[in-house]
């Protein structure tokens, strides 16, 4: 369904949102070496799936709790 989504609106990027929950020890990161080994191979999976690039992942609940992948 994602990758339909992404498809029929012409995705060139998508936002991952509650990686601190699929990997607590993400919690709060900031920046793309902060991330884990397993939040890593979730976007890669996320984005071979998808067919798009990751650029923005959420890892908690402050407005700054964000990586920026790009």
């Amino acid at each position: 369904l994602a990758r339909r989504a992404c498809m029929v609106n012409g995705a060139t990027q998508v936002a991952i949102t509650k990686l601190d929950i699929y990997d607590p020890a993400c919690r709060r990161a900031r920046k793309p070496e902060q991330l884990t080994p397993k939040a890593l191979e979730l976007i890669k999976t996320v984005e071979e799936g998808l067919r798009v690039p990751v650029t923005l992942a959420g890892t908690g609940e402050d407005i700054w709790d964000m990586v920026d992948l790009r």
